[in-house]
């Protein structure tokens, strides 16, 4: 241990030191950084994950045709919950997102929403099903809009995992500065999406697919956000 003036003196900082000083830990590319206003800020392989679950709009949910109902259909199996989804008909059967984009994000490494998702039958192996993210983003001081930039993802059901309840992993990436958007997203955006299941290339699976949980995944390069 290196110490100056009695107290600690690692990578240029003074421990202990009120006077403030920039402090670097790592290599010349990865490294997690303290700039002398106390922000602690990380880089290259430093950036870490953050796994965040978007809120349902239940609101979305209860349908009157005549009578209320929710569609799409809840379903359980033991202890997991979810929701079954036919191929979309403009009946309703979809499923609506709203979150903020985290303080913590870099900015610049797109973001990815992730669904598990479970066959609600048995299918052949080589059958497919799709599922669509419309996804858009606003700033408190923007505009909403109808537009949306539209991700397709297509899944193929794989040899010795296609029985009843065999769960898949669907993933979409989210292109934050898509040409297609309003607004480039950056932190505290509001973040919205709309879940469809759309026709696949044949051959299509044949049975409705259980939507079972959703998460948002994002790189990020600090600890603590702006206010």
């Amino acid at each position: 241990m290196i110490y100056k003036n009695g107290l600690p003196y690692i990578n240029g900082v003074t421990i202990g030191d009120e006077t403030p000083a920039p402090g670097r830990f790592g290599e010349a590319l990865n490294y997690f950084d303290i700039s002398s206003g106390g922000i602690a800020t990380f880089a290259g392989t430093a950036k870490r994950g953050l796994t965040l679950r978007p809120q349902l709009s239940s609101t979305q949910l209860v349908k009157t045709a005549p009578t209320v109902s929710i569609i799409p259909t809840p379903v359980s199996l033991g202890a997991f919950t979810g929701f079954s989804m036919p191929v979309y008909n403009a009946d309703g059967e979809e499923l609506f997102f709203r979150m903020r984009a985290p303080y913590r994000w870099d900015g610049t490494t797109n973001p990815y929403f992730k669904m598990i998702v479970a066959l609600s039958a048995a299918e052949d192996v080589g059958d497919k099903f799709r599922f669509d993210l419309d996804w858009n983003n606003t700033s408190i001081t923007g505009m909403i809009e109808s537009d949306t930039v539209n991700v397709p993802t297509e899944i193929t059901v794989g040899s010795g995992h296609s029985a009843q309840y065999s769960t898949y992993s669907v993933s979409f990436e989210l292109d934050y500065d898509n040409a297609g958007l309003q607004q480039t997203m950056v932190s505290r955006n509001n973040l919205v999406g709309r879940i469809r299941r759309i026709a696949a290339g044949a051959p299509q699976a044949s049975n409705e697919i259980y939507v079972l949980d959703w998460i948002t995944q994002w790189t990020v390069n600090k600890i603590f956000g702006e206010t």
